[in-house]
């Protein structure tokens, strides 16, 4: 096409961010120049890559995925040797506020590191047998390692998953989800999402920060980004029995459910809303000021793999600390973004 009018499968070149491909790496310059205020010079990108196309696609998500045997098998065995490295010379039993600070120091390391190993295990696993929902928490561990996914992400998305049940079968009496049709289902299950449990897109001003990509934060807080919220809402639903895929459009991050021609999309951030194809196509309008066409059957003839959906989660938190200069944490990052192929040239 010429002209202003853009294909869908075009609008990929609008990104500042280019994937390269399953096998292939990706390079990002990140230049840091410590000034007082915390403006950057150089950013990765001008949103962060939830709202950015990596493959432009969708993910099929039915809640938690199966656990895979294989990759895992070495979890164990790679804990103890981080413990053996971190724990035995780390640790200190000093009572002065010195000797505290090391132990301290050591014993948030010997976290990050675990995670680290946990977070390779889950990422060598079969694509379709990746956990989502484990994978983003184990990665937000190097910054914040106080997470419980537990405490912190898996019981707080049960209850929402048992209130969604317990709407389906008591109040609305009915045997299976299907017995609802899909619009129906999205408008249920978004009055226990926003209007019962409070969920909602964060404000413009916290846009950027880190926090928005730690699912425990996002959980408490009821508030995130695109990319996080939908995981949380796609984890809830496909646990109640009602499969969703995500939609990664090049300006924004969506999802549908896992239905052959379903046609429309939910705008997990703004609200739950309800979008068709031409819906969409005027939302990205509005974003790149410019003619978009999707395909119609966009929806049903692509996939986003787990891997590219935590890529982007990565990609998130990298944009998150360049922008307030955090070297320290990009360094941790560092090694949790070689694990899914992407490189982070990091200078200060």
């Amino acid at each position: 096409m010429t002209g202003h009018h853009t294909h869908f499968q075009q609008v990929r070149a609008l990104s500042k961010y280019h994937h390269q491909g399953h096998h292939n790496h990706q390079s990002i310059s990140c230049t840091l120049k410590h000034r007082p205020a915390p403006r950057a010079q150089h950013c990765f990108m001008s949103r962060p890559l939830n709202n950015t196309a990596l493959p432009l696609t969708s993910v099929k998500h039915g809640g938690r995925c199966a656990r895979g045997r294989g990759a895992r098998g070495s979890s164990v065995a790679a804990r103890r040797q981080v413990i053996a490295m971190v724990g035995g010379s780390g640790m200190c039993d000093e009572d002065d506020s010195t000797g505290a600070s090391l132990a301290a120091a050591s014993e948030t390391l010997l976290k990050q590191r675990i995670a680290l190993v946990e977070f390779q295990d889950e990422m060598a696993s079969p694509d379709d047998s990746i956990s989502l929902i484990r994978a983003a928490c184990l990665l937000a561990k190097h910054h914040d390692v106080s997470i419980d996914f537990h405490r912190d992400v898996q019981r707080p998305i049960d209850r929402i998953t048992s209130r969604f049940k317990e709407k389906l079968y008591i109040e609305l009496d009915i045997e299976e989800p299907s017995d609802l049709a899909p619009l129906r289902l999205i408008k249920e299950f978004n009055a226990v999402f926003y209007d019962e449990a409070g969920f909602k897109g964060c404000l413009p001003s916290n846009y950027y920060k880190a926090e928005n990509s730690c699912m425990n934060r996002v959980l408490s807080q009821r508030t995130g980004i695109p990319i996080t919220l939908s995981l949380v809402y796609m984890e809830a639903l496909g646990a109640a029995g009602v499969p969703m895929r995500s939609v990664g459009l090049p300006g924004h991050f969506m999802v549908c459910p896992d239905v052959p021609g379903i046609g429309f999309m939910i705008d997990v951030f703004n609200g739950g809303e309800v979008l068709f194809i031409q819906d969409a196509e005027q939302r990205l309008q509005q974003i790149f000021r410019r003619e978009v066409e999707i395909d119609r059957d966009f929806l049903d003839n692509h996939s986003l793999s787990n891997r590219d959906f935590i890529r982007r989660m990565v990609m998130n938190f990298a944009n998150a600390h360049e922008r307030v200069f955090d070297v320290d944490k990009l360094e941790l990052l560092r090694p949790f973004a070689e694990t899914v192929g992407i490189h982070l040239n990091i200078q200060s």
